[in-house]
């Protein structure tokens, strides 16, 4: 890397060790802050025009190279970014631009964008309207229309998940196809408030409901997903949960009242990881089958991160809103309202 300068990010460590692995040769693992991007004054490079990864916040999108130098960027609120592309909405309109920032395709629109795992989708919550973009040409690969408002969307390479407040979630094929249809029940309030597809697309998982609002696991057989584990959260959200899959579909990770839950896709056993705040943001294999959370309290962040066997590693406070994690290489990636923060994990 070009650029090591210590700074001040509002964190309270400078280089931090511990070890993470004592029977396996003793390795050590040091963390220590890299770089800064200040948004307020951002300045782009002018001899590199690829970027190389994208970081998202409510500042927008922004593209860097493998340097870490600021490609291109797209400071609005209204965005939606994988490594390949950027959607940004204007009024009536969608706009596709790649890295560099040559625009590729615009798209009429009342909606607004949604990036999952390299994909692009548009709701418009007037109209219960869900397109599939290809983000090549602005083309829509299957567009579906609900009733019922969107509350989960989460896809992988040819299947999508969709979850809305009736209770009913829908997996839907490569071509707009209604492939599986489940509704949970067991509850008072039927809702789908949270919901993710593992990366393989074995499992999916979800929370559902209301009194009592309920985690289940589901898993892939011959003839469609069926249920193997569920239990009571002890939660009352009434809002969008965070859940998802971790350290190589091996657990599923989902948002409790302080803290967040793992619960592991083969014994179904349940592990708690304590955390401050309301879960906001997680990232798995910074370094392999770690975990790292971001909890938000009012205007101020934690950041904690735990080991294989969910031993917390570091935990510190940032003076600050994340508003998302993101890893490159060994790097942690951590935007807010109004920087990007960087930090650099070496193995010894």
């Amino acid at each position: 890397m070009k650029q090591r300068g210590v700074f001040l990010i509002g964190i309270s460590f400078l280089i931090i060790y511990f070890f993470l692995f004592p029977r396996s040769g003793g390795l050590e693992l040091t963390v220590f802050p890299l770089k800064l991007i200040d948004i307020n004054n951002l300045s782009l490079s002018e001899n590199n025009k690829s970027g190389t990864y994208v970081v998202t916040g409510s500042f927008g999108s922004l593209f860097i190279d493998s340097e870490c130098v600021p490609v291109s960027a797209f400071l609005t609120g209204n965005t939606a970014a994988s490594g390949k592309w950027i959607a940004v909405k204007g009024k009536n309109v969608i706009k596709i631009f790649k890295p560099d920032g040559e625009q590729s395709a615009e798209i009429a629109s009342e909606g607004f964008p949604v990036s999952r795992n390299g994909s692009l989708f548009i709701y418009n919550g007037k109209t219960g309207a869900i397109d599939k973009i290809n983000t090549e040409n602005g083309n829509i690969q299957w567009s579906l229309q609900f009733i019922s408002p969107l509350t989960v969307i989460d896809s992988i390479e040819g299947i999508t998940l969709l979850g809305f407040l009736d209770g009913k979630a829908l997996v839907i094929g490569k071509n707009g196809e209604t492939v599986f249809t489940y509704r949970p029940g067991g509850s008072r309030v039927e809702a789908v408030y949270g919901g993710a597809l593992s990366s393989d697309g074995k499992f999916i998982a979800l929370i559902s409901g209301l009194d009592p609002q309920r985690f289940i696991l589901l898993e892939k057989r011959e003839n469609g997903y069926r249920p193997v584990a569920h239990h009571d959260t002890g939660t009352v959200f009434r809002r969008p949960v965070s859940v998802g899959f971790v350290r190589h579909n091996k657990e599923v990770l989902y948002e409790k009242m302080a803290n967040a839950e793992l619960v592991n896709t083969e014994n179904h056993k349940t592990a708690q990881l304590e955390l401050n705040g309301s879960l906001v943001y997680w990232q798995t294999d910074t370094i392999p089958e770690t975990v790292i959370l971001a909890g938000k309290t009012g205007r101020t962040s934690e950041l904690i991160m735990y080991s294989r066997d969910n031993k917390a590693l570091f935990s510190t406070n940032v003076n600050a809103v994340i508003t998302g994690l993101f890893s490159y290489r060994n790097l942690l990636m951590i935007s807010t309202d109004h920087d990007i923060r960087i930090l650099e994990f070496l193995i010894k």
